[in-house]
C-alpha cells in the first residue's frame, strides 16, 4: 500500500516527483518534455472560489482582467460585495449572473475555517449550496489522479484545505 503524502511544498513535489519516476520511468520523459509541474495550492476562502466564479466561462485573459479590476476596487470582502451594487459590480465586468452568483456567496457567510475539517465530500456539499458553485467549481481545478487504486478527486478541500 502507497503512503499518501500531502505535497505542501516545492520540497516535497519535488521528491514525490523523484518517487514516481522511480515506479513508473515513462515519467520522466514526460518531466524532460514539459519540465517540473507548478504546486497548485490556493489559500482557503471567500477570495479563492470568488475567482473561480469570476473564472467560469471566460478566457483566462478576460478572467484575470475582472479579477484585476476588483483587486483596484477592493471588491474582495463580503461585506463589500454585498452593499455594491449591481450596477457598480456590472462596471468592473461581472454579468448579472456572476453579480448573483457573487452576492450569493458574499450572503453564504460559509465558515471556512470550520471547512478544513470537513471531507472532501462534505465540503462540496457545503459549497454546492451556494448558487454559482456546482460540483466542478467546488472541486477547482478538478483532477482524478490514481491512489491506491481508486479514484480520488483532488477538489477544493486538496487545492485549497490542504487535506489528504
Amino acid at each position: 500500500m502507497m503512503k499518501r503524502i500531502l505535497i505542501e511544498s516545492d520540497e516535497i513535489l519535488v521528491q514525490a516527483i523523484d518517487a514516481l519516476t522511480s515506479c513508473e520511468p515513462r515519467f520522466e520523459y514526460v518531466l524532460e518534455h514539459t519540465g517540473m509541474p507548478k504546486l497548485r495550492l490556493r489559500p482557503d476562502g471567500f477570495q479563492t472560489l470568488l475567482q473561480a466564479i469570476v473564472s467560469q466561462q471566460v478566457s483566462v485573459a478576460a478572467a484575470n482582467a475582472i479579477w484585476s479590476r476588483l483587486e483596484i476596487e477592493n471588491f474582495l470582502d463580503p461585506n463589500r460585495i454585498l452593499k455594491t451594487n449591481e450596477e457598480r459590480l456590472n462596471s468592473v465586468g461581472l454579468s448579472r449572473q456572476k453579480i448573483r452568483y457573487a452576492k450569493a456567496l458574499a450572503a453564504a457567510d460559509l465558515d471556512y475555517i470550520a471547512l478544513r475539517q470537513k471531507s472532501d465530500d462534505e465540503v462540496i456539499e457545503i459549497l454546492t449550496e451556494v448558487p454559482g458553485i456546482g460540483v466542478w467549481t467546488a472541486e477547482i481545478d478538478r483532477k482524478s489522479t490514481r491512489l491506491n487504486s481508486s479514484h480520488r478527486c483532488i477538489s477544493y478541500a486538496v487545492f485549497c484545505l490542504k487535506k489528504k
